[in-house]
């Protein structure tokens, strides 16, 4: 049965303007199941150098077995586009 945020590991990194890219942000994301070993990676990209306008590109690949939290996700890899418009 479920026991969600019981034995997990997260790690969140971002490198903001990776080589002098002005307004771009790089990251990575892990988020990893201790007990069952299965985790999930999500990279992604923002920019921010458009007037009120945020772009944000992220991937997400879960990685295990049929059995697991991560590995018994419907999908096996997710790309999400986010627009975000300040005004």
């Amino acid at each position: 049965r479920p026991n969600p945020m019981r034995e997990y590991l997260a790690l969140r990194a971002w490198w903001e303007e990776p080589n002098d890219v002005v307004y771009l942000t790089a990251g990575l994301q892990v988020l990893a199941n201790l007990e069952d070993r299965s985790f999930s990676v999500a990279p992604e990209v923002s920019y921010e150098g458009l007037d009120d306008l945020l772009v944000r590109l992220r991937g997400t690949l879960p990685v295990g077995d049929g059995n697991t939290e991560w590995g018994e996700k419907p999908n096996t890899w997710k790309i999400e586009l986010q627009l975000k418009y300040f005004f």
